[in-house]
């Protein structure tokens, strides 16, 4: 594993209290994702350019984890409301992920995000075997 980012990288986009270690570890989470990504054989992307995408999924993580939008506040009896992924699902929840998608120029992020799988299923009956082939997500 190669981790590409660091700690004040991603205190340099989003503004958090969350102390090092924490960060430390959405970075390593992050990095996994990244490297498959590096090991993809078709798509070549620079150093660069992996770093940023490393940087951008921690920051979209550390959103969706600790510091969630607020969407409303009320000062009399102090209530506030959040939003886990105001913009939309999976990485499009956030600007930060929405960016990393952005950098991905091979699509490999969305991609697995939303990918197919293919399914045979064989049905086993006294008649002859039928053969049924569905795509599921």
């Amino acid at each position: 594993m190669a981790v590409r980012t660091n700690v004040d990288d991603v205190k340099d986009i989003i503004n958090t209290a969350l102390g090092d270690d924490t960060i430390n570890a959405f970075i390593v989470t992050s990095s996994i994702v990244v490297d498959g990504i590096d090991a993809n054989t078709d798509c070549n992307l620079s150093d660069e350019r992996l770093e940023e995408i490393e940087k951008y999924l921690t920051a979209h993580i550390i959103q969706l984890t600790q510091e969630r939008l607020t969407t409303s506040e009320r000062v009399g009896e102090a209530q506030e409301s959040y939003s886990l992924a105001p913009l939309g699902k999976g990485l499009e929840g956030t600007g930060y992920g929405q960016m990393a998608l952005m950098l991905d120029t091979c699509g490999l992020l969305i991609g697995e995000a939303n990918a197919k799988r293919r399914v045979t299923i064989y049905a086993v009956t006294s008649k002859p075997a039928n053969q049924w082939t569905a795509t599921v997500s």
